[in-house]
C-alpha cells in the first residue's frame, strides 16, 4: 500500500471516531520505505551496469581500431619485403646468382614468415574483438 493510501486510511478511521492501531500501519509505512529504497538501489545497479557497459564497449572498439591499424601496417609491410625479395632476385638473376641460396633472401624470407605469423595473430585478436557481445 502506498503511503497516500495508508495515511488517508488513517484519516478516514480517526474521523470516523474509529480506533487506530499505528503500530501496523507503521510497519506498512517501514515496507513502503524499504520498498523505496530498493528501487532506488535498483536504479543505481542499472545505472553503474549501463556506465560499465559503455566503457567496455568503447575500451574494445579502441582496442579493435588499434589492431586493425597494425594489421594494416603489417600488410604493408609485407608488400614491402615481398617487392624487395622480387626486385633483388631479379637483380641477382641478372648477374647469374640464385638468390635463395644466399642468406640475404634467407633472411628476408624468414621476415616476410614472421610477419605472416604476426598478421594471423592480428587477424585473430580483431575477430575475438568481434565476438564480444556487449
Amino acid at each position: 500500500m502506498n503511503n497516500k493510501k495508508i495515511m488517508s486510511s488513517v484519516f478516514e478511521k480517526i474521523s470516523n471516531g474509529k480506533e487506530v492501531n499505528l503500530e501496523s500501519q507503521e510497519v506498512e509505512l517501514n515496507e513502503v520505505e524499504l520498498a523505496m529504497e530498493l528501487k532506488d538501489y535498483g536504479k543505481k545497479a542499472q545505472s553503474i551496469y549501463l556506465d560499465a557497459r559503455n566503457l567496455a564497449q568503447k575500451d574494445l572498439m579502441d582496442l579493435r581500431d588499434k589492431f586493425e591499424d597494425g594489421e594494416r601496417k603489417l600488410n604493408k609491410l609485407s608488400g614491402e619485403l615481398n617487392g624487395e625479395i622480387s626486385r633483388i632476385g631479379k637483380q641477382a638473376k641478372s648477374i647469374g646468382i640464385d638468390i635463395k641460396e644466399t642468406s640475404v633472401y634467407k633472411n628476408m624470407n624468414k621476415a616476410v614468415q614472421e610477419v605472416m605469423e604476426y598478421q594471423t595473430s592480428f587477424g585473430k585478436a580483431i575477430n575475438k574483438t568481434k565476438g564480444f557481445k556487449l
